[in-house]
């Protein structure tokens, strides 16, 4: 049986890191976060939206060091407001880890 290196060769999954635990884990592991002029910060499923994008968990955890301090103002470059990281917060918390 014949098989060429293009049946054995692995597909590239894309990797991120949270911003909250700091893991590298594959891309469609995690909850992308978009922060851009136009739509100010959005939480974004369909990977189409442009902008400027932080990465966390599917974990409360995750979502609370995250949105914790400034690490996801200083990953999106951006100053996000108290009702912003108020209603991200919320959303974490819908979370089942």
């Amino acid at each position: 049986m014949d098989v060429s290196k293009n049946d054995l060769r692995q597909r590239h999954v894309p990797e991120r890191t949270c911003i909250g635990c700091r893991q590298v884990k594959p891309k469609n592991e995690l909850i992308r976060i978009i922060g851009n002029e136009n739509d100010g910060v959005v939480i974004e499923s369909s990977g189409k939206h442009q902008g400027r994008s932080a990465y966390l968990c599917k974990s409360k955890a995750c979502w609370e060091r995250g949105l914790k301090k400034d690490r996801l103002d200083l990953s999106l470059r951006m100053n996000i407001s108290k009702e912003v990281k108020d209603e991200l917060a919320r959303f974490g918390e819908t979370l089942s880890r």
